[in-house]
């Protein structure tokens, strides 16, 4: 019934991440009703969750530093969300958001939580590590900065799985890795250039590509 239930979270999450993505991610309310920290350094105020979800509510401190660690609901299935940016950016991360915000209102007791703005490195380990601790059933590390700090953490809670996005590391037990098929977009982006080219008669196109990963 667990892995069932994690499967369901991460087609969800990923369906509406993607659908999002591709969209600008601008389907949510609002930033001023989910206002997120004014600055990164030492947070004394806890993370705040979109104004309609109410589960994800006010962290306590933990061991990650100036990062809030959410706590997890007894009797539920606990879904954690790490975030290289602000929950509302209006893009990459706020997608993730909004998947998380479906998968809470749509599937039967789970329960959601974010860190957001969390660096890549030292910091994202602690974070990952202190959800671990937290007692989350699974964490989605969603930057692929984020990957070693996944693969560390994993190995050392073999009982909680560790989804990241965009990587292209796993272990075959409780770490793996997922993304959508970015070729359909990169698809659609290049014939809107293709035909803007056409419309203003104009021979030349710049394509800004990514570094190769295996």
């Amino acid at each position: 019934m667990t892995k069932q239930r994690l499967w369901i979270v991460l087609l969800l999450t990923v369906v509406l991440s993607l659908l999002l993505a591709a969209c600008g991610g601008g389907t949510t309310e609002p930033a001023a009703d989910n206002a997120a920290p004014a600055d990164n350094a030492a947070a004394e105020a806890p993370v705040e969750a979109p104004a309609d979800n109410a589960a994800a509510e006010a962290p306590a401190a933990d061991s990650a530093g100036q990062y809030q660690i959410p706590a997890i609901e007894d009797g539920k299935y606990n879904v954690a969300f790490v975030y290289v940016g602000p929950h509302d950016d209006g893009g990459w991360s706020q997608a993730h958001d909004v998947g998380r915000q479906y998968v809470e209102a749509n599937v039967e007791n789970v329960h959601t939580a974010y860190v957001e703005n969390v660096a890549e490195g030292a910091d994202a380990e602690q974070v990952i590590r202190s959800l671990a601790r937290k007692g989350f059933d699974v964490i989605f590390t969603t930057s692929f900065g984020f990957m070693d700090a996944s693969e560390v953490v994993a190995n050392e809670f073999p009982d909680v799985d560790i989804i990241h996005i965009s990587g292209y590391k796993s272990n075959g037990e409780n770490f793996g890795n997922l993304m959508g098929a970015m070729e359909n977009m990169k698809y659609l982006a290049g014939m809107l250039a293709g035909s803007r080219t056409k419309m203003d008669n104009n021979t030349k196109i710049g394509y800004i590509a990514t570094f190769p990963i295996p």
